[in-house]
């Protein structure tokens, strides 16, 4: 039988993976000056032993009661509850909440698109 599948490693993967991205974006890291730049990534970091920490979990549950185990079930609270409580440690909560991947010139287009429309 089969472990994981396929959603229980992309979905956190995508939320692991934005959280890099945060945390590049909170050290102000420019795209194109270093191909392989070195910043402080807390939230990153603590998302992938959360997300090992709810991989734990649920093979411990899974074997524990020889039954199946929906992995998200143990994985989601992991991730999302180590990217909370590094936000509420650092003072972060709104900015974590607020990121955005969208620049400004991309948001004033599109309502001048939408302007244009009305």
């Amino acid at each position: 039988f089969s472990l994981l599948g396929l959603g229980d490693i992309v979905v956190p993967g995508l939320f692991v993976a934005l959280l890099l991205r945060f945390d590049a974006v909170r050290s102000k890291v420019a795209h194109k000056d270093d191909p392989v730049p070195s910043f402080s990534a807390p939230y990153f970091l603590v998302n992938i032993v959360s997300y090992a920490l709810g991989l734990v979990a649920t093979v411990f549950v899974m074997y524990y009661f020889k039954a199946a185990q929906p992995a998200l079930l143990y994985l989601v609270p992991a991730c999302l509850g180590g990217s909370l409580v590094v936000a509420l440690a650092k003072a972060e909560f709104s900015s974590l909440f607020a990121y955005d991947e969208e620049t400004k010139e991309k948001k004033e287009q599109e309502k001048a698109a939408v302007k244009k429309e009305d």
